[in-house]
This record gives structure tokens, C-alpha cells and sequence, in this order.
């Protein structure tokens, strides 16, 4: 048995082309058997020619019993509840994401079980409690819990006001604010006989103007730089490079030649 224990699950069924969690209950010559942990019941098929390119001599050296792996769903039987599914269709990208996901979930149940320690409620009914009163624009707990951290957010369940605030705590406690990392490069260079102290006095203003702001000054040799930017959205973070460039052309003025060389963004 693998140590995944979700309470999350998924309504209706599996679709064509979804990517699932699957756990491997069984292995024959042909085939692997699986069941589907986000789906309630649902059990699947991985065909020998769906595990990996080319010659399978031995698949085991693939799947293994009790291992949770990332199929992509081929065909779904929804009175049968039965899937057939690929594990050779699925990108390394696209197993890190689902992976990712997993944890996420698991990340804001612990969060639930933390509560549940703590206050003796039913871990199950905070569960549904919080699941029930889940905004329709997030998908699932872990972007609503970060959005609550943030301030972004607010509950409102069901549950006893002492219960709720103690989520909430438990929210700040145990899971981090969304952040969106922004990376620009850029040049700043100057032919004047005191160009090196225009810029040097530069950057001492940009770092102390933008520290709040969670902006990061770097050089990177021959007149380029790097400015990292760690903020809640995408939206904000270019609102603070387009300050901080407005700036540097404005400090700089004609005593050095500014110029914006790419961005790049990490959320």
C-alpha cells in the first residue's frame, strides 16, 4: 500500500487526456493494474505497449506494487468505473506538475489535521466544512489556504467561530503566501570621467527606495544587471520594474545610457 491517504476526491469521472494519480495494485506479463486515488472507486489498466517506448522485456523495472505514478487517461468505462490509461504518453514536466499538485493537497489537509489535533474536532467534517464553503474560482484548498495567508481571502464556513479561527492561525502558521518571482536584466553604462560614482550612487538610492519591495540589485559584469522582484502577483511585480526603470532614467539622465534587455518570470 502506498502511504497516500487523501481525503480529497475528485466528483464524476475521469475524462480523456486527464492526467491522474495512480497506484499500482498488481503486475502481470501483459499488464499493470491500477486504481485511481482521486477518483472513488475508479480502477484502471496500463497496456505493455503504454509503459514505455519500444521492447518491454521486463516491466518491473518500470512500475513497482504499491508505487503512485502519473497516467494519462486514454479511454474511460463510466458504468464499469474503469479506465485504460498511459504511463509512456506522460512528459517529465507533466509528472512534476501532478506531483506538485499532490503535494499541495497534502500540504493543506496537514493543515486540517493540525486543527483537528489541536482543537478534537472530526478531521473529516472540517473537510467537507471547508470544501462546501470553497469559492468557486479556486480549485482546490492549498490556493485558497495561500490566499487566506496572504490576507487575500477570507473563510466563511459552517464551523464554530473558535474552530474557524483556529484554521485560520493554522493557515498562517503552516502555509506560505503565493509569490511570483520576476527577473529583469538591464544596462547601465556611462563614458563620463565620474560615471562609476553615477552609477554607484544609483543603486544605493534604487536599494534603498525599493527593499520594501522585496526588490534585489545584482551585477553581473560589463555594465549588466539584474533586478529580482519576489511579490503576491505578476500584475504588481511589473507595476515595481516599471517604477524602478522610470527611475533609473530619471536619476541617470544623460550622464548614462539605460537599456532593458529581457524578463522572466517564476511562480
Amino acid at each position: 500500500m502506498s502511504e497516500i491517504n487523501l481525503l480529497f476526491r475528485k466528483n464524476g469521472h475521469p475524462h480523456e487526456d486527464e492526467f491522474v494519480l495512480c497506484e499500482v495494485e498488481s503486475i502481470s506479463r501483459n499488464s499493470v493494474f491500477v486504481s485511481l486515488i482521486e477518483y472513488e472507486g475508479y480502477r484502471g489498466i496500463i497496456p505493455i505497449y503504454e509503459i514505455a517506448p519500444g521492447r518491454i522485456r521486463n516491466i518491473r523495472k518500470y512500475v513497482k506494487e504499491g508505487k503512485v505514478i502519473v497516467c494519462k487517461v486514454l479511454n474511460v468505462d463510466p458504468l464499469r468505473k474503469h479506465v485504460t490509461v498511459s504511463l509512456r504518453r506522460v512528459s517529465e514536466r507533466e509528472t512534476k506538475n501532478k506531483i506538485s499538485w499532490l503535494k499541495q493537497e497534502q500540504d493543506a489537509e496537514k493543515v486540517l489535521e493540525v486543527v483537528s489535533q489541536r482543537t478534537g474536532y472530526d478531521l473529516k467534517e472540517l473537510f467537507v466544512s471547508l470544501t462546501r464553503a470553497l469559492p468557486k474560482n479556486y480549485e482546490n484548498l492549498f490556493d485558497f489556504f495561500q490566499d487566506i495567508s496572504a490576507g487575500d481571502a477570507k473563510i466563511k464556513t459552517d464551523l464554530p467561530k473558535d474552530i474557524e479561527q483556529e484554521v485560520v492561525k493554522t493557515i498562517k502558521e503552516r502555509i506560505k503566501p503565493k509569490e511570483v518571482i520576476m527577473s529583469a536584466d538591464f544596462t547601465v553604462t556611462s563614458t563620463l570621467p565620474d560615471g562609476l560614482e553615477v552609477i554607484r550612487s544609483l543603486f544605493t538610492t534604487l536599494k534603498s527606495k525599493y527593499s520594501k519591495e522585496n526588490a534585489h540589485f545584482q551585477y553581473s559584469g560589463g555594465g549588466k544587471y539584474t533586478v529580482r522582484i519576489t511579490t503576491k502577483d505578476v500584475k504588481h511585480a511589473d507595476s515595481i520594474l516599471k517604477n524602478i526603470f522610470s527611475d533609473i532614467e530619471t536619476i541617470v539622465g544623460n550622464k548614462a545610457s539605460f537599456a532593458f534587455l529581457s524578463k522572466t518570470v517564476k511562480k
